[in-house]
């Protein structure tokens, strides 16, 4: 680590390593929503998104399409007291990168016709967050515990006020706040250290100095009462928050700790009670510690007429709780929980990169990191309990009850009383008929992949929605263990297992620590061999998806991405949709699970990848023992090829929700094609913040908030899907001009720069996302099963450095053609 400070004060850090061929820089800059004055909520969050509009130097889309034709990502966020600027780049781009966000940081420019066409923009956003859930109640966590405080405002502002916002203040207020003086830069990565110190002062010198903060004294939380939102939704939420320390309090790490202990795994006491009850879908509880304020929240998704249980339950178990303490099993399996999730996210460089910012700006030094870890583990059971004795009081919880109209709550109820790139893969093919791919390293993650096919290929429209049943149901008890034996035994080795099914395939999947792999293994196994589907469990993640079902109209976007497949994939199991239907639920039941999981887990069917610091001839005897134990059985994945539609259909939805959304599906490649490589150059022309879709019809016209291209690619063939929200009265124009803009690059026209940028955006998101065990072992494991070579994603940057202009025109010209299906969905 090479930390110091320019002569203007900001703050430098640089984590130079001999890792992967990729940096990320994050700038922190210390203003935030907090540092707004009265009226003029919102600020900060609308400049977030003008520095994206043109600079001195770089004009409208620019500065994301510099960053993506150097191979990275460029994104950012604003919150209560700071601003982020980051972007992940291949490493012999660090040095521009820094550029990039030093223009937009210094040398905005507030064009007026791109402020007010992002006015209208952020306007749709706050109206889009209106029926987002986790927003919602967040939002009114903070209003409800500080009213009239700067942290109880959306960080976003409101409509009114994004209104009211005057260009002369907002360039002013960036020109005193936005200044190298009043922020840190942290570069993490592979990356020449002299060169991109020289490179931040050359861009950062000189400015005014740092604002002084002047926050208004923090205003007294209002603890203790019952605080009603009222929206028609069909899953409603309680949350119960506490007053807890703030992020520098030298309680923190003991606050970190008891929320681990309460809920940081499926086996934690209240969570795992919660999630037991009959008409709770999930619940968390969760640390929320900002520089200046702390809440300890517990949040529960219930359905309608469940509200009164879940806050009985979580005051009972409080009660238990904070009167004989938390069990030092939970408290042990919490430690290791807490460390583990600490080290997965150091895996990255944008996670060392942003941990680096938060202890320099919060803490003064960007290594205290070490310091706090040790005083996590430092902090003892007893600690923790008499944390838990003090804040945990019933009387003094702010209950936040987000229910429709009709809901009603009981007036009874009260409160009371770094890794390396791999080095070599070995293929096995073991005498079962299943495949191993051991590839060790020096990652301190161990993961392990099982993939065999099967997923939506498995599903009818009788059984619809079972592999996503299977995924919440099969790592939920096994080997003789209960869902929360397995979940506290996954838990105390610092690691986690889980379930995945897609399209075409459906996967086992788990991370431990290295030194704890080969018990995390056995758990695995375990789990593979004998899954339990426990009745309760079943039922319970049965009654969630019904739950989710009927949210859907929570989500139009999602309901309309949802009809499109099935329009493009009539009479295919492709076709049914993945999270099934009331009635194709109330039918799937355990002995229905353990069908659909023998027939996955044939020997023949399955590829085991295992990467990371492991023991690779203990983990081949294992494996190979325990998968010889698994019966043949039919396959369970149906392989028929889908029957495209003859003629383009129009489909045409309704929402009561004020949004129109529009989805236009095109016939795709599958995955064995060897045009890959040109496919992902494609959808990456179109899509991303420099793509043709985000440029001409957000940017240029203001069509859309949101706008994206995708392909999926299976075993049966494949489907590009384009997406965007737009403004109802629009739609018509909106979906002109998408089929003009796709139908332009179908007839050829695609530039040379295009191509670079999107080329360059593709090599840097490959090599940002093979930093990680887990997702070396899902490239091999996938590829291997869908009949491709298990090591070739170590190929994939020179085939996409290889694809030509006339490669990309020729695919472009055979699949954007006439779309299959056109969705639309408007108000009703």
């Amino acid at each position: 680590m090479i930390q110091g400070a320019l002569d203007n004060g900001m703050r430098v850090v640089l984590l130079p390593d001999e890792g992967p061929q990729v940096a990320a820089i994050y700038l922190w800059i210390n203003v935030g929503s907090c540092d707004e004055p009265a009226g003029f909520e919102g600020a900060a969050h609308f400049i977030e998104h003008l520095v994206f509009k043109g600079t001195e130097h770089l004009a409208v889309g620019e500065c994301a399409g510099k960053i993506e034709a150097m191979g990275g990502d460029l994104n950012a966020w604003t919150g209560f007291d700071e601003t982020m600027l980051h972007a992940t780049v291949t490493s012999a781009h660090t040095a521009d990168a820094v550029g990039v966000l030093a223009e937009m940081m210094r040398r905005a420019t507030f064009d007026a016709t791109e402020l007010e066409r992002e006015r209208g923009v952020v306007i749709e956003e706050i109206r889009g967050g209106e029926d987002d859930v986790g927003l919602v109640v967040g939002e009114a966590t903070y209003a409800t515990v500080w009213p009239g405080d700067p942290y109880g405002r959306p960080i976003i502002g409101t409509a009114r006020s994004v209104r009211t916002l005057d260009r002369d203040a907002l360039i002013a207020f960036y020109r005193s706040h936005y200044v190298p003086a009043n922020a840190c830069i942290c570069v993490a990565g592979h990356f020449d250290a002299a060169a991109i110190r020289a490179r931040i002062e050359q861009e950062f010198a000189g400015g005014p100095p740092a604002p002084r903060r002047d926050h208004a004294p923090r205003a007294e939380a209002v603890r203790g009462g019952l605080h009603r939102i009222r929206r028609k939704l069909d899953t409603h939420v309680v949350r119960v928050a506490f007053i807890a320390p703030c992020a520098t309090d030298v309680a923190a790490p003991t606050f970190d700790l008891l929320a681990a202990s309460l809920g940081g795994c499926s086996a934690a006491p209240l969570v795992s009670a919660l999630r037991a009850m009959p008409g709770c879908f999930d619940a968390s509880v969760d640390y929320e510690a900002e520089s200046r304020a702390g809440l300890l929240v517990i949040e529960a998704h219930v359905a309608p007429g469940a509200e009164d249980r879940a806050l009985n339950l979580i005051t009972e178990t409080l009660a238990g709780i904070t009167t004989h303490g938390i069990d030092r099993g939970d408290l042990a399996r919490a430690r290791a929980s807490l460390a583990a999730e600490r080290r997965f996210r150091r895996q990255t460089v944008d996670g060392r990169a942003h941990e680096a910012c938060f202890y320099q700006e919060l803490f003064g030094d960007p290594g205290a990191w070490r310091s706090y870890d040790a005083r996590v583990a430092a902090v003892s059971d007893e600690a923790v309990n008499e944390a838990a004795a003090g804040v945990l009081r019933a009387e003094e919880a702010a209950i936040i009850a987000l229910t429709s109209k009709r809901a009603k709550l009981a007036p009874s109820w009260a409160p009371s009383a770094r890794s390396a790139m791999p080095t070599g893969m070995v293929r096995h093919r073991l005498a079962s008929g299943a495949t191993l791919l051991l590839e060790p390293d020096e990652s301190p993650i161990g993961a392990i992949r099982i993939v065999g096919l099967g997923g939506q290929l498995s599903e009818t429209a009788r059984r619809a929605g079972r592999a996503a049943l299977w995924t919440r149901t099969v790592a939920r008890g096994g080997g003789g263990l209960s869902a929360d034996a397995l979940g506290r035994a996954a838990a105390g080795l610092g690691g986690s297992v889980g379930a995945a099914a897609g399209r075409s395939s459906q996967a086992l999947r788990a991370e431990f620590p290295a030194e704890s792999f080969g018990s995390g293994l056995e758990l695995v196994l375990h789990t593979l061999l004998d899954p339990t589907f426990a009745p309760q469990e079943v039922e319970q993640a049965r009654a969630a998806m019904l739950d989710d079902l009927a949210a859907r109209d929570d989500d139009p976007g999602e309901r309309l991405y949802t009809a499109v497949w099935a329009a493009a994939c009539p009479g295919h199991a492709w076709g049914v949709d993945p999270a099934g239907t009331a009635a194709s639920l109330i039918r799937l039941n355990a002995s229905a699970l353990q069908s659909l999981h023998r027939g996955w887990a044939r020997p023949e069917n399955l590829v085991v990848a295992v990467t990371g610091d492991v023991d690779a001839e203990y983990v081949k005897s294992r494996v190979e023992y325990a998968i010889s134990k698994l019966k043949p059985g039919p396959l369970a994945a149906t392989l028929a090829p889908i029957t495209r539609p003859t003629e383009p259909r129009r489909l045409s939805l309704r929402s009561a929700r004020d949004q129109a959304h529009l989805v236009v599906a095109w016939p795709g490649l599958g995955v064995r094609d060897p045009r890959a490589a040109t496919l992902d150059l494609l959808i990456e022309l179109l899509s991303g913040q420099s793509g043709r879709l985000f440029l001409e019809l957000r940017e240029a016209e203001g069509l859309a908030y949101a706008v994206s291209a995708e392909s999926v690619e299976g075993v049966v063939g494949g489907l590009i899907t384009c997406s965007m929200a737009s403004d109802p009265a629009r739609l018509d124009e909106a979906e002109r001009r998408l089929l003009e803009t796709v139908g332009r690059v179908a007839a050829g026209e695609i530039r040379a720069d295009e191509v670079e940028r999107a080329r360059a955006a593709v090599l840097g998101a490959v090599e940002a996302e093979l930093q990680t065990a887990g997702a070396r072992a899902s490239e091999a494991a996938f590829a291997e099963r869908y009949g491709l070579d298990g090591a070739q994603y170590r190929t994939l940057l020179h085939r996409v450095a290889s694809v030509t202009l006339p490669q990309l025109t020729a695919l472009a010209a055979e699949c954007l053609g006439t779309p299959l299906v056109v969705g639309r969905l408007a108000p009703r």
